[in-house]
């Protein structure tokens, strides 16, 4: 069976919007701990909805398809930010040109992270930064540390916990 797009316009959009938008921001932010960096996550989801015609395949409930959307954009952020931390140095750190403001802040933001990965137990930075750097497996890092697959997703579940705290 085919399932037809239902018609979408400006309007639904902006309904969905006003009902949901501070309650993103809220989930956003306690992930990101940065208010502004939060509404932006927010507003690009609902521009990529809006772009990507993406509204009229959502089925089932909306808040819950946009809290499990917001979550996944912010994981995602934070794992990129992990890969920079620890795999290597972004260029406009490098980049005698950037703002002085915006690179203090960014290599303050780096130095907290880097710190807040070090207050974590040693199996869980190692198992965090094969899968993040390495971009290994959870198999294979079970395989080369000997541990099972349960054990290697539990250690990156819990490393992930720490970290958004």
């Amino acid at each position: 069976m085919f399932s037809r797009k239902k018609s979408v316009d400006v309007t639904d959009l902006k309904t969905y919007f006003e009902e949901h938008y501070s309650s993103l921001c809220r989930i956003a932010n306690q992930y990101m701990q940065d208010e502004p960096e939060a509404e932006d996550i927010v507003q690009d989801f609902f521009y990529a909805l809006w772009e990507r015609k993406l509204l009229g395949n959502i089925q089932g409930d909306f808040g819950h398809y946009a809290k499990t959307a917001i979550r996944n954009r912010c994981l995602t952020l934070l794992k990129k930010r992990l890969k920079t931390v620890h795999c290597s140095l972004p260029d406009e750190l490098l980049d005698d040109s950037e703002d002085p403001d915006y690179r203090t802040g960014y290599e303050q933001q780096l130095d907290k992270l880097y710190s807040d990965l070090q207050q974590l137990p040693d199996r869980q930075r190692e198992i965090l930064q094969l899968s993040v750097c390495s971009d290994m497996k959870y198999k294979d890092i079970s395989e080369r540390l000997n541990l099972s697959v349960n054990t290697v997703k539990t250690h990156i579940k819990l490393a992930y916990k720490k970290l958004r705290k």
